[in-house]
């Protein structure tokens, strides 16, 4: 395969794949000129038209649609070739930008220090911040997602599921109505994440086994920090749907207790997100990294 022809195709792959010159030659730090040009190549390599070019958006041809599933198989075996061949000679180096919430950071405390001793030639700048980040308009090689993700042409890489139940400080519920079905939060305080924020009800979605009801709960207290729910909810605030392997300790401590045992929400996915699937090797060890950390909380 002649040189100039695998790089087209990693061109177009990226280009089908986000449906646009601009975004794919931002992912490839590439001119778009010269993503145009190979593109232009490519199509003059095989023979066909692969893109429908508009002045608002790229669709694929059958043609297209067809090669670049191919291209992907291609691509993949060249980089799973070239990773296998200098994986266990090269050390992950460099400048590895990361954005999460601040409390999904604290799940890495535990962890980051050994991970930093692993591989002490890469540096690791992390934005912490409520907002979502997006990696292909951002200086930020991963964005850490919780909850469904949009088709936004990001790459996603599934960490784990996040389960959230019922807990509250036993300080709170002493005294107060029994709690024997989830219409019974209807008549207590509640502590609600911020996507309801602004509601003068939120609505918390839960199941337990085929069971699934919708209750509305009150929120006077919306926020947008998990860690400060926990310990409003720990200083006796209200109930709090909170992530189960965050409140083991605390439970175990008599901080916390759950409430409605076996009722929980529908769990959230946790993802990081890239640009590109092309990553370099500082990108990759993290990942993998991520995965084992969540694991171990």
């Amino acid at each position: 395969m002649k040189p100039d022809l695998l790089r087209g195709i990693a061109v177009f792959t990226e280009v089908a794949r986000l449906k646009s010159v601009s975004r794919a030659a931002a992912a490839l730090e590439m001119p778009k000129s010269t993503v145009s040009r190979r593109v232009s190549m490519l199509e003059a390599e095989v023979g066909l038209r692969l893109l429908k070019r508009t002045t608002k958006k790229i669709e694929l041809t059958d043609e297209g649609l067809a090669y670049f599933a191919q291209c992907q198989q291609i691509l993949e075996a060249v980089e799973n070739a070239h990773e296998g061949l200098l994986g266990s000679r090269i050390e992950p180096s460099g400048h590895l930008r990361v954005a999460m919430t601040p409390d999904f950071a604290l799940r890495l405390v535990k962890t980051l220090p050994a991970f930093r001793a692993r591989h002490p030639r890469m540096l690791l700048e992390f934005d912490l911040t409520a907002r979502r980040v997006d990696p292909l308009s951002e200086q930020c090689d991963i964005a850490i997602h919780v909850g469904q993700l949009a088709d936004s042409g990001l790459t996603a890489y599934k960490l784990t599921d996040v389960v959230l139940q019922l807990y509250a400080a036993p300080s709170y519920l002493a005294g107060r109505g029994p709690i024997a079905t989830p219409h019974d939060l209807s008549e207590h305080a509640c502590i609600v994440a911020r996507p309801h924020a602004g509601e003068a009800l939120a609505t918390w979605d839960l199941h337990r086994g085929r069971e699934r009801l919708l209750v509305k709960v009150e929120s006077g207290l919306v926020l947008n920090s998990i860690g400060v729910i926990q310990r409003l909810a720990i200083a006796g605030a209200g109930i709090a749907l909170l992530p189960e392997d965050l409140c083991r300790d605390e439970v175990a401590a008599g901080r916390l207790a759950l409430v409605l045992d076996g009722w929980r929400s529908t769990a959230l996915p946790i993802h990081a997100l890239t640009a590109t699937r092309f990553l370099p090797a500082r990108t990759r060890v993290f990942l993998d990294y991520l995965r084992d950390a969540l694991g171990q909380v």
